[in-house]
């Protein structure tokens, strides 16, 4: 408060209060003088009670925002653990049908390797046919 102003509420006061009374007068105005400025106690009190309304707030938001990553961590869990068990039943099978063919493959090649060995009997079987007949052909003319 300018020392003007406090002057103005002294002048005041001291017309409200009763003449015999004149430094009660000057005290009480002081002191109201006082109480409209800002004490420094008064101002950190306001400062304190501000940050804490303030970390109140963000404490509210961050923990809205924990809620919502400890919902998504376990969503995803679930997604990931249904994921993993369906990729190993999936591997189980694929594995399962790997094995299976490849089993096929080998009875296959030993029947293919049969089949080749009874065609060359038979191409043979058919020279030897053929060069049979060939020679009861000769021996008719």
């Amino acid at each position: 408060m300018t020392g003007m102003a406090r002057g103005v509420l002294i002048a005041l006061l001291s017309a409200l209060v009763p003449s015999g009374n004149l430094a009660y007068g000057s005290q009480l105005a002081a002191q109201s003088a006082e109480s409209m400025e800002v004490s420094p106690v008064k101002r950190v009190t306001e400062l304190l009670g501000k940050m804490k309304s303030e970390l109140e707030s963000e404490a509210a938001n961050e923990a809205e925002m924990y809620d919502k990553m400890v919902c998504w961590c376990e969503t995803s869990e679930k997604e990931k653990t249904e994921a993993v068990a369906l990729a190993e039943s999936k591997d189980k099978e694929l594995s399962a049908e790997i094995e299976g063919r490849a089993a096929r493959f080998g009875e296959l090649a030993t029947e293919i390797q049969s089949l080749k060995d009874q065609i060359a009997e038979d191409t043979e079987a058919v020279k030897t046919a053929s060069a049979i007949r060939d020679g009861e052909a000769s021996e008719f003319s």
